[in-house]
């Protein structure tokens, strides 16, 4: 019998940039020829079939300040709000099978390095975190760096979730001399169907484990009460860490950190609010926030194999960007939840 497909993740291990846009021109030139042979569909769950054409086919990039990292996307006919596909590898492939790998040994958290891995990284925060899985009123993440360091959580063959840090030394903005001060998780996301089954202790330990030799190790502010229970039960079990964790507001000097083990035993009293089961965030639970946007463009994405059948809309990697806003007074001014996807069992 035939094999297990080679997904875009497994096969694009050792493909550049400027190799994926090469073969995706080359097959964009072909679409604009006379040359090419017959007319060419992608078929949609729903048995609905997309003729690709010149007319339904763009260019999407995949960070914030690098217009060269892109990927050319299928849209409906008339709905270039809605994206149908990515073109990887040579071939058209829908959103949930660029999240799904061949390779056995993709297995739990595994480093953002291939031009794969950060395609599915991006699918991950912009289409799934930021359209599919998201509630009314929730802000999603902002695009990532092109560099920024990052994991994401494979299981059971398919991409579940990441967690993003901030690493200490590095810039914080663009637009800033001021660098990290400590090293910060800073975003994390689980997909719902893998919500409450422990990732969000898999996950806060393995940062720690990363940064072995960091004394001290930040979340960015604000944390949302579901993340507080996900602290809290990892330092019960980690007691030499209680003085370690901070809560950390950019760029993550002294007078702008608060103990989380402090916080959360100063409950009401504490400037930072403390657990509460009425709202979780952190992307990780039902009621999600998600951190500051850099653009008010949206553009969308539909389900052709699975996620949500009606697509819906995802922010533009445009650089008009009518917010007047620096960076740093977005960052600062933002509500963001790191929202958190495991409701820590007792």
């Amino acid at each position: 019998g035939k094999g297990r497909p080679c997904y875009p993740v497994d096969a694009l291990t050792s493909w550049s940039w400027d190799m994926l846009r090469q073969s995706s021109e080359e097959y964009v030139s072909k679409l604009h020829s006379t040359d090419c042979p017959g007319a060419q569909y992608f078929s949609l769950l729903t048995g609905e079939k997309i003729p690709i054409r010149k007319s339904s086919v763009s260019w999407l990039s995949t960070c914030r300040e690098n217009s060269e990292h892109v990927v050319l996307i299928l849209f409906k006919p008339k709905e270039q709000q809605t994206v149908l596909a990515l073109h990887l590898n040579g071939k058209w492939w829908s959103v949930e099978d660029v999240l799904k790998t061949s390779n056995s040994s993709r297995q739990n958290l595994v480093q953002v390095r291939s031009i794969g891995e950060r395609i599915v990284l991006y699918v991950l925060n912009q289409i799934i975190c930021g359209l599919w899985e998201t509630s009314p009123g929730d802000v999603p993440f902002l695009i990532h760096p092109a560099n920024e360091y990052a994991k994401v959580f494979w299981q059971q063959g398919e991409a579940a979730g990441f967690y993003t840090v901030k690493l200490k030394g590095s810039l914080c903005d663009d637009c800033t001399s001021q660098c990290y001060q400590l090293s910060v998780l800073d975003t994390v996301f689980v997909r719902r169907k893998y919500r409450r089954l422990g990732f969000g202790l898999q996950i806060l330990h393995d940062f720690r484990c990363t940064f072995p030799e960091d004394h001290e190790l930040g979340i960015s502010h604000p944390i949302s009460p579901t993340m507080y229970k996900v602290c809290h039960k990892y330092l019960q079990s980690h007691p030499d860490e209680q003085e370690h964790l901070w809560e950390v507001e950019v760029p993550g000097y002294p007078g702008q950190r608060a103990n989380v083990w402090l916080t959360i035993h100063m409950g009401q009293n504490s400037p930072v609010r403390a657990p509460d089961s009425s709202t979780l965030t952190m992307h990780t639970e039902d009621e999600e926030e998600g951190q500051e946007r850099g653009c008010e463009g949206r553009i969308g994405v539909a389900a052709s194999k699975g996620g949500n059948p009606g697509g819906s809309s995802l922010p533009d990697i445009s650089e008009n960007n009518s917010d007047d806003k620096t960076p740093m007074e977005k960052r600062l001014k933002r509500k963001r939840k790191i929202e958190d996807f495991s409701e820590v069992s007792n």
